[in-house]
Order: structure tokens, then sequence, then C-alpha cells
């Protein structure tokens, strides 16, 4: 554009200003005439046809603002940006044009543009304590946490007394994991406004996260005196009462919130767990089910529900999400990694799903490793963590382990996070450490401090991701060396955890890249067994537990949310050509056994011919495994113990062999029998080898034979030789450490 053009345009501006139309439109038609593709003149000339002349240039300035507000009221962003943009052509100092910009930007969730609009404002009038505190809320939006901070300053700075972006400016603190500034913006907020509801929410909030849980529930009460209606306050204050166990008061709280909003998606969760826990299914998946109508891209909602529809058997059911549910938890919200075990068979996802799960859940400000000495301790110190220390599967197999460590070369220290009832394994567990603390009242933090009084050289977490874990612990790095073992087969996705123990089977080499840890292997199976485990010598009959006498028993005793629609198809297709054969499942739960007839009709197979276990003590348990000519593996979450303790009491395991940890450990244990012909790849195998050996007894006597021989020359139940090499595999970890290396991975030979 030449100089003269410049000076003829910003000529007829100043004639606008002073509201002279008629010379403003003769320039700019001059303009055009020389010049027709002006776009400056265009628009111009454009806007002063719809100009009232017999108004005043700052009376039509602000009729044209309210169009535009008017438009912007009727969500017309588009239209608004359009006409605001040839507005700003006249005002280019006009602040409202600016502001409406950068609405009408954020609410099509262009946030860079707004901030661009909101920066044109402070450089009008920097003293704008709105525009800087709109420049942070879109920094917010962009999930830029620190240039938002820096622009509530800025707010804050131009209005001290500013109590929203305070409180926002908490927030913000929050993201970046700085918690004790954002409690100093909280209580800021509540100096200028004393009855602002959403600090009290928001400092109920951080005292959750520090597992002050009575303090939670007195700022969440006075967020809720202050606005009575404030149902995510009553959320967070029945999640609080929760954690205190006060069951009756969450429930009443839940109800609240579903009383003022009944379609709060995180009351209608938290309502559906309470159904969950008390057994009442049908209710908690009404609950789950209205959540996800409410917001069905939601992966939090949908892993809650096809949890329970799993527990139940629904298979059916879940099927038709099947693939929605193999993503969930890798896309947008995050999931109970522990319960996508069971639904998908992929460690790659199984691992984006723990990271995104530890990173919502343990990334507060506890990075900073407690100090602790470096130097060589005389024993090492194991510190072993479990809510498990109780009648509970890890207990069966990790406590001959416990009082088999060598006490010449290691220290065992036990933390109970987790109280209950002592039954009889609890006192054999507590009894198996040189030093048992309950811990389960105290914080994460003081836990951690705990552990570091004790001087703990190597921690194991025997939970993982699981109902009841303390992972906050870890976080602290109250010890030098941090284990993953045994309660969760997967990775916990954490850089505080430093290895997970396993073998050859259940992380190849090739899936190396999917465990955030490095890989301790040991040389048989990762798992521990108990090789005093007594089997009952009461004679136990088919007829005593309700089976045919002289029927194919086929069994499998996992939990029922490990039967998928594939496996049990199959199940039922063996049961229709296996004539005389029936299937034993141990299936507590009467929903499920219900909803497991039905879809054995629905194939075609009498639901008599299904049969369910009921619970017996332990000793019997194991000797009834006996009755059963195989047991049938389900796929992505194979038998764990149930697979040990079938092959314990001499029972033939047939598995499929699967990607992610929890798909292989069947085989690793019988790998570790010397039975890797009841290792199968495809489904089709799995099939096929079940039929063969249902269909020549005297092939399947001799797998019997060969297992029970096994039990005794093979390396799975050998506990002595297991725990030796398991304590070399910490020797290997420990000297690592103190030579001042990082985690590296480590197997260790036969």
């Amino acid at each position: 554009m030449s100089s003269s053009v410049k000076k003829n345009i910003r000529l007829a501006e100043k004639y606008i200003k002073i509201s002279e139309f008629e010379k403003a439109e003769v320039i700019y038609k001059e303009v055009l005439r020389k010049f027709p593709q002006n776009l400056k003149a265009i628009h111009a000339l454009n806007s002063l046809k719809t100009l009232n002349k017999n108004k005043s240039a700052g009376e039509h300035k602000k009729v044209k603002i309210q169009e535009l507000y008017k438009h912007y009221n009727r969500k017309e962003f588009t239209f608004v940006l359009q006409k605001a943009y040839e507005l700003s052509k006249l005002y280019k100092k006009e602040i409202d044009i600016y502001n409406i910009q950068g609405a009408a930007s954020a609410a099509i969730n262009n946030f860079q543009k707004a901030i661009d609009y909101y920066v044109k404002i402070t450089k009008i009038n920097p003293n704008s304590e709105t525009a800087f505190f709109n420049i942070a809320v879109m920094y917010d939006s962009l999930n830029l946490p620190e240039d938002a901070i820096e622009n509530y300053n800025k707010a804050i700075k131009n209005q001290p007394n500013y109590a929203d972006a305070y409180n926002n400016m908490g927030s913000a603190y929050i993201k970046i994991n700085k918690p004790d500034k954002a409690m100093k913006a909280y209580n800021k907020v509540l100096q200028l406004v004393p009855n602002h509801a959403y600090a009290y929410n928001n400092i109920g909030n951080i005292n959750m996260t520090r597992q002050s849980f009575k303090e939670a529930i007195k700022a969440f009460k006075m967020a809720i005196f202050f606005n009575p209606n404030y149902a995510d306050a009553y959320n967070s204050l029945g999640n609080a009462y929760l954690n205190i166990k006060s069951i009756t008061e969450a429930h009443k709280a839940f109800e609240k919130v579903l009383l003022i909003n009944p379609n709060h998606i995180n009351g209608l969760l938290n309502m559906g767990s309470l159904h969950e826990d008390n057994a009442e299914y049908k209710k908690s998946i009404q609950s789950y089910s209205k959540a996800y109508s409410n917001d069905p891209d939601n992966e939090s909602i949908l892993e809650a529900k096809v949890t329970l529809q799993a527990y139940i058997c629904d298979i059916d059911e879940i099927k038709k999400n099947n693939s929605k549910i193999k993503y969930a938890g890798t896309i947008r919200h995050h999931v109970r990694p522990f319960n996508m075990f069971a639904q998908d068979d992929d460690p790659k996802r199984h691992q984006l799903r723990a990271v995104k799960y530890t990173n919502k859940y343990f990334t507060e400000n506890r990075y900073l490793r407690l100090s602790n000495s470096e130097s060589k301790s005389k024993h090492i110190r194991l510190g072993y963590i479990s809510s498990d220390f109780k009648e509970h599967a890890v207990s069966y197999l990790i406590a001959k382990v416990l009082e088999t460590h060598n006490r010449d070369e290691f220290k065992l220290f036990g933390y109970s996070i987790s109280s209950s009832k002592l039954d009889k394994m609890g006192e054999r567990t507590r009894k198996a450490f040189d030093v048992f603390r309950e811990v389960d009242k105290f914080s994460d933090k003081e836990i951690a401090l705990k552990i570091q009084k004790d001087k703990i050289d190597i921690l194991i977490d025997l939970n993982g991701h699981t109902i009841n874990s303390r992972t906050g612990i870890f976080t602290y790095k109250p010890s030098k060396i941090q284990i993953n073992f045994l309660g969760f087969p997967g990775t916990m996705g954490a850089e505080f955890i430093d290895y997970i123990i396993a073998d050859n089977v259940v992380i190849p080499n090739e899936f190396n890249n999917f465990y955030s840890e490095k890989i301790i292997r040991l040389p048989h199976s990762y798992m521990p067994t108990d090789n005093t485990r007594i089997i009952s010598n009461r004679p136990i009959t088919r007829e005593e537990m309700g089976l045919p006498t002289k029927s194919l028993v086929f069994c499998c005793f996992n939990n029922s949310y490990k039967i998928s629609v594939n496996e049990f198809d199959i199940w039922m297709r063996i049961l229709s050509k296996i004539e005389n054969s029936v299937l034993w499942l141990k299936i507590e739960n009467e929903l499920a056994k219900k909803n497991i007839r039905n879809a054995a009709e629905k194939r075609g197979v009498d639901p008599s011919r299904i049969i369910f276990a009921e619970f017996l003590k332990m000793e019997d348990h194991l000797a009834r495994y006996a009755l059963a000519d195989i047991f049938l593996d389900t796929f992505n979450f194979n038998g764990h113990t149930t697979a040990a303790d079938a092959l314990w009491a001499g029972t033939p395991l047939i598995t499929k062999l699967g990607k992610s940890f929890a798909a292989r450990v069947a085989g690793s244990l019988l790998t570790a029998v010397g039975h890797t012909e009841l290792i199968t790849n495809t489904e089709k195998e799995y099939e096929n080898l079940i039929i063969q050996l249902a269909s020549r007894p005297l092939e399947l006597k001799k797998i019997k034979q060969k297992l029970n021989k096994n039990l005794i020359s093979n390396s799975l139940f050998d506990t002595e030789k297991y725990t030796f090499n398991l304590e070399k595999a910490y020797h290997k970890a420990y000297e690592n450490h103190i030579k001042g290396n990082k985690p590296e991975n480590i197997t260790i030979k036969v």
C-alpha cells in the first residue's frame, strides 16, 4: 500500500470519528477507484453503508458493540468475529471490541487467538486487571499453568483484592504440584471474601490429597454452608467420608449431589460404587449406565460399568462395547489399570493406562527424595508393604518365601497398610518378619518417614495399583531401591518404581519397552509358591461337591471377572461336543450365576451342566481340585494363584499364551513345571487341545502322572530354590545401586 493511500485512509478515519461520514465515503471511493482490491477501504465502506448518519460516531459505536453482544449471546461466534473485525478497523483502540473478540475466540476453543485479543487490551490499558485475568484463564485452558500464574499475578498487581484471580491461581499451582502455594492463594481468597465457597472447596481438595480427611470435611462443609446447592462440594464431602469409613454419611452426601443434579457424573459413579459395595449390583449398573449415557466418551465411566458387568458375568452385554473397551484409559481419561487386565491383552496399552493413572494421582510434590544414607548395610534391609497380610492369595504365595529368607544376609520389615481381624495367615506372616508394623492409620508421608527411619534398602510393593494400595508412600523414595512385585501383574508406569520382578515368559525381551521399570528376570517362574501348603486328606467326593460321578469335569476356579465371551463361547462348544461333560466354576455372587446359566442356554447348552463350587477352607479347596479332569484357563487374565493351586493339586491346566504379563502367567507356571505341551498360542489351538485330551483318557492320564512326578523334580514348587534366586536378584540390584549406577535389567541364571 502506497504512502498516499495510507494517508488518505487515515484522513477518512478521522472524518468518521467527527461524524463527517460523507467526506470519509468520498475518500474511500476514490481509493477503490484506483485500487479496487484495497481491503481496508472495502471494509470501511461496508461499515459506512450500515451507519445511521443521524447518530454521532460514539452512538454508532455503542449500538454496533451492543449488536455484537446480542449475536454473542446467541452463540453466533463466527459472525461476531467477522463483524468485530470490520468494526475494529474503524475503532482501533476500542477495548470492548477486543474483549468480545477474545470471548468469541475462546468460545470456539481458539484460546491462543483469544490471548492475542486480550493482549491488545493490555497495550491500550496496561492497568486492566480483567484483561490479564482473561489471558491467564486462556493459558489455563491451554494447560500452561506457569503462564497462567504469571498473568494472574499481573491481574493482582493491578487489583490487589482480586479474589477470583487468587482462587484461579491456586488451581494453577495445583497443576504444577505446588499445594503449599495453592493453599496460600486460597487462604488469601478467604481473607478477601470470607464466604467464598469455591475457595473452601479447593482447600478441602488439598486436604484430601494430604489425607487430612477431617480437615477436608470441615472445608467442604463450609463450602456447602455458603452455597447450599454446591453439588461438587457435596460429592467431595462424600469422598472424604468414605476415606474415614463413614459410609452412611457418604451415602447421604451422594444422595444430596443427585438431588441437586440428577445427572452429576461423579455423583452417579460414587453412588454406583456404594451400591456395588453393598452387593446391590442392579442398582449399581443403573447408576453407571446413567452416567455413561450422559457422557458416552468418558472412559472412566465405561471402565467402572464394564468392571462390574464382568464381575456379574454379563459377558454378552460387555461384548457390545468391545471396540471401545480396549482403548479405555489410553485416550483422554484415566481408568483403574488393574481392572483392564481382563478386558485387554496389549502390554503397550496397559503401560499407557498405568502412566496416565500414576500421573493423575501420584505426581504431587513428593519427588523430593527423603535423605537416606548410601552406605552399605551389614544386612540388606528388606521392606515388604502390603494390604494383604491375611487370608489372601498374595500371602499364600509369599509366606514361605518370607520364612525362608536368609537372616544372615537380610533383615525383614513388614508394613501392613490395611487393618483387619487377625486370622491364621495374618499370624503366620507377622511371625515371618523380624519387624512388623501396622501403619494403616498413618499418612503416606508418615509411613515413608518410618521406612526411612528403619533404613530400608529395598522396598517391595506387594500391591501395585490394586485395591487398598498406598502407592503414595513410594513417591517419597524412602528407600534405596523400590520394586513392583507379585500383587500387580503389569507395569506401574511410575518413575519412582525401579524394578519389576518377572521371568522370560511373562515378559519376553521383545516386550521390554512396555514396562516403565527395569526388569528382574528370575530363572524359572516369577511367582513364589509354598511347598508346605497342606492339601486335606479328608475324602472329598463328587457327590459332596454336587458333581456327577461319571462325567468328565472341566473346571475353572478363576475369578468371575476374568471370564470373557471369547473363552466362554469355546467352553460351550466343548460341552456340546464332549458328551457327559460338565463345567465347574467358582462363582460366588448369585447374579453372576444367573447370567452364566442364561448365557449357556442362549448357546444351546443345558444350564444344569454348569455347576458352581461353594466356599471351602483352603485345605479342602485344594483337595477338591482332584475331582476335576482339566482346568480351563481364561485368556486376557490367566489364573495366577488358582493356576498354581491347580498344578499343586495335580490337575492339568490348559492355557493360551497372550501378550501382556497377566495373560502369560499360566504359561510361566506350566513352563516351570515342565508342561509346555499344555500351552497354546491361539484360540483354535486351545479349543482343539481341550477336545483332544477330553477325548483321549489315556493321554490325559499320562499327563496327570507326569505332572505329579514333575511337582517334585521341577522348580515351580521348590520354595527354597526360588528364595535363593530372589535373594540373588536383591543382591544384584543392591550392589548396582551402591556402585552409583542407575537401575538396569537383571537376569538371574540357574
